[in-house]
């Protein structure tokens, strides 16, 4: 499998470790994405799905100051893909309160606008990089069989 990173993520991107993922033959290439931080080729060329990464920090800064640029990636990503995912590492609850509204409530308004693309949020780092691995990988495989 080719995962497609792209080339705007440079702090903090996954690298997905090899011996985590020994079930899988894998490699990373770098390639200036329209839409979301990591896909494949196939997922990306029948437009299936893609992943777009935030921290938390991030995400923070996408609902506020730089909200109306995120809410045309998101909205992107809905009208370009079958589905997208938005893949946070930490947790809104550890937020201001204030911040913590911001964010649920931009949740809950952009998934109703765009139900196919779905929030995850992790605690750590590697479980958000698991859960996109396995999105992608599990895409490849639903792909190959005929089932997307």
């Amino acid at each position: 499998m080719i995962i497609l990173r792209d080339t705007d993520e440079k702090e903090g991107r996954w690298d997905f470790d090899l011996n985590s993922y020994s079930d899988v033959q894998f490699e990373i290439v770098d390639e200036e994405l329209l839409v979301g931080d990591y896909t494949t080729p196939r997922l990306r060329a029948d437009r299936i799905l893609a992943v777009e990464k935030k921290t938390i920090g991030e995400l923070c800064g996408c609902v506020t100051g730089d909200r109306e640029r995120f809410q045309e990636q998101v909205r992107q990503m809905s009208e370009t893909l079958r589905v997208g995912y938005v893949v946070i590492n930490g947790h809104w609850k550890n937020r201001r309160n204030d911040m913590q509204k911001t964010i649920i409530r931009t949740m809950i308004s952009w998934t109703q606008r765009w139900p196919n693309v779905h929030w995850h949020f992790f605690e750590i780092d590697a479980g958000a990089e698991a859960f996109c691995f396995r999105i992608l990988d599990l895409g490849e495989r639903n792909l190959s069989e005929g089932k997307l």
